[in-house]
């Protein structure tokens, strides 16, 4: 039957096969048997149609040399094995050729090493690079390609289709297209015998040079497209050669394409026309579907182990990073710096160092030398540790003017300490964790920092939405206490008020979209904990009742005692969880925002916060009336009033000196109380 008429059937019978699914069932549902269906529905579901069909991966060219083009050639296999096809085509450069025959041998031996590793029969093309010899002698390696790869053009049949496989460069010449680029009489007397022997019902054709082309005008392929089009079963031709991925469309029915390479050398649009492929193509009796994959980017049922996860989920929550010694940002000598990277995991991971670096305020010296980028590897459980000497480069008074303008925006960059950490998985991918620490500071003492300050009185931490402060408390909790009080607007968006929430660390939330029977404006507390039930590790969430009253100050408080976790509005308990030990981290916490993974500030507060503790036990139980003012104590780790601020800090009243720095431009103003 022509192609035309097979064609139009098949329309038919998938417009009638539409008309019928959109009466019977909703649009994207099969037309096999109904579903045995559980319970009733108004949705009719229906098994698929069956179908038949087959598919085959092709692969690009590859030559370009070794290391890098195998490397890659490797990778196409291990996806090809994942996509499990009925066989694999090449289009030919299988090897980079031009040269005498033992370095043919050793190239050819390490292309059929790499496709040995399919787990499906593939098939050669033949191309220039695979046959062209050293000097361009006459017949060049054909005979030794008939000998390791196969007869110079053959085809074979597979189910109802017919894989027919060209040589384009019988003539072994590039020059004059139109006379050296033509298929011989003998392969086109060949190609029409070929046809007419087979019953198949599709035929696709595969050969190296894209002769349809205008690099090619001249040549004689308008006659071999008129034997297929007089075949009229021609599906697809499929080349190579050019190393880019192009889609000439259809012609006359018959969809002409260049694959892009697979391991091959290329010069410019890598990311797209050029980059390394994989093509899968899927056939049935009405047509195929191409689906085009950058090598690398199909992975096995083994992607992520249960046992890489849990890895990387410790390395995620960033305790690997510890920071010891001093900066003195207000004097001029040598600051000491210790970082400490170590490897939890079970393998080795790579590290480097990116910051602190070179900058207008301090100048670093590392392992590495001036400025330097210390770097390096880690077995499973080793630790390194970087020592680095900061030296100031700016002069400033001591003790600094009070509010300095840009004392702590000039020393932000360069008291931070960023390091980036690879992880890699058996599946061959990678994952790349980043932690942020800030680096110990030797802070001063402020002057009158113990209690509340009487002239204080009736001030709080205004903040706009933009604006917070972040303390680097420095002390690993297993039980605690965080509590404020907070007056704000619910808006529906999540708000952290006291947070280092990064999985792992504790908060306390004004509100957000997770909130239960869709609540978005309900203070909840969290924390990340060894679970009492069930086992693991995870978030313990305990909810308040309802939403605060607008515009009125409410204290919050939220209590860890390593068997609940109870959260408490106003002094009333409002939610209560079951939680044993604290899973803490080093990342700041955060007054008037929550933390992400690499110590900044997200999801800020609009509002007015004030009386700010945290301690180191458990304080509340059971209600409770709520003190305006907090006082500390021995279990207190920080306390801050936030009624003054002191040379660019918001002093703590702990006795620890663990002063609260600006994180963009939050104000004390007139609070009433």
């Amino acid at each position: 039957m022509p192609r035309f008429f097979r064609r139009l059937l098949s329309s038919s019978a998938a417009l009638a096969c539409c008309a019928w699914a959109a009466v019977e069932s909703p649009p994207g549902q099969g037309g096999g048997g109904a579903v045995n269906a559980g319970t009733d529905s108004a949705v009719e579901l229906r098994a698929p149609t069956e179908r038949e069909g087959f598919s085959f991966v092709v692969f690009g060219d590859r030559t370009g040399g070794p290391p890098e083009g195998v490397a890659v050639l490797e990778e196409g296999v291990r996806m090809a094995n994942r996509l499990d096809p009925d066989f694999v085509m090449t289009v030919g450069d299988m090897i980079q050729g031009y040269n005498d025959a033992p370095q043919w041998l050793k190239e050819m031996r390490e292309y059929r090493g790499v496709m040995e590793g399919l787990g499906a029969p593939w098939y050669p093309v033949l191309g220039n690079h695979d046959v062209y010899a050293r000097g361009r002698p006459p017949g060049g390696h054909k005979e030794l390609y008939k000998r390791h790869f196969g007869p110079l053009y053959y085809s074979f049949d597979y189910r109802w289709a017919h894989i027919v496989c060209l040589s384009s460069d019988e003539a072994q010449s590039f020059s004059r297209p139109a006379v050296n680029q033509n298929m011989s009489a003998e392969q086109l007397d060949w190609l029409r015998a070929d046809l007419a022997a087979t019953e198949a019902e599709q035929v696709f054709v595969f050969l190296h040079h894209p002769r349809w082309t205008g690099a090619y005008e001249g040549c004689n392929w308008p006659r071999v497209h008129e034997v297929l089009v007089a075949d009229g079963r021609c599906t697809a031709v499929f080349a190579g050669h050019t190393h880019r991925w192009v889609d000439y469309g259809e012609r006359d029915g018959i969809r002409y394409l260049v694959l892009g390479r697979t391991g091959g050398a290329a010069s410019s649009l890598l990311e797209t026309s050029s980059m390394h492929v994989v093509t899968h193509v899927r056939a049935r009796r009405d047509g195929i579907t191409l689906g085009v994959m950058q090598t690398g980017s199909l992975h096995g049922g083994g992607m992520v182990s249960a046992e890489e996860l849990s890895e990387m989920g410790g390395l995620a929550r960033g305790g690997w990073l510890r920071a010891s010694g001093e900066l003195a940002p207000f004097t001029p000598p040598v600051s000491s710096v210790s970082l400490e990277i170590t490897n939890p995991t079970t393998r080795e991971v790579a590290w480097e160092l990116l910051r602190p670096g070179a900058s207008r305020v301090w100048r670093v010296s590392g392992p590495e030398g001036e400025g330097g980028a210390p770097h390096g590897k880690l077995g499973a459980g080793e630790a390194a540790r970087v020592e680095l000497a900061l030296r100031p480069l700016a002069d400033y008074t001591d003790p600094p003017p009070a509010d300095h303008p840009g004392l702590l925006a000039g020393t932000r960059a360069a008291s931070e300490a960023e390091v980036r950490l690879t992880y890699a998985l058996e599946s061959g991918l990678t994952q790349v964790f980043r932690a942020l620490r800030r680096l110990p500071a030797a802070l001063p003492r402020l002057a009158g920092e113990s209690g509340p300050a009487p002239e204080g009185a009736g001030r709080a931490l205004d903040l706009d939405g933009t604006s917070a402060l972040r303390v680097d408390v420095g002390e690993r909790l297993e039980h605690f206490t965080l509590e404020c009080w907070a007056r704000g607007v619910p808006t529906g968006a999540r708000a952290g008020l006291l947070c280092n929430t990064e999985q792992s660390g504790f908060g306390i939330f004004w509100g957000g979209p997770n909130g239960p029977d869709g609540r978005a404006d309900l203070p909840r507390g969290i924390a990340f904990v060894e679970r009492l039930a069930g086992g693991g590790r995870g978030y313990a969430v305990a909810t308040a009742a309802r939403p605060p009253v607008p515009d009125e100050w409410t204290h919050l408080a939220l209590c860890l005692d390593g068997e609940h976790l109870r959260f408490f509005v106003d002094g009333a308990l409002t939610g209560e969880e079951r939680a044993s030990g604290l899973v803490s981290n080093d990342l700041p916490l955060m007054i008037g925002a929550d933390t992400d993974g690499r110590g900044a500030a997200v999801d800020f507060f609009r509002g007015t916060l004030d009386e700010v503790r945290l301690s180191r036990r458990a304080r509340y139980r059971a209600p409770f009336t709520p003190r305006r003012v907090l006082e500390r104590d021995e279990d207190t780790v920080l306390l801050l009033h936030l009624d003054r601020r002191a040379k660019g800090f918001y002093p703590d009243d702990s006795g620890a000196a663990r002063h609260a720095r600006p994180v963009g431009s939050p104000r004390l103003r007139a609070a009433a109380r």
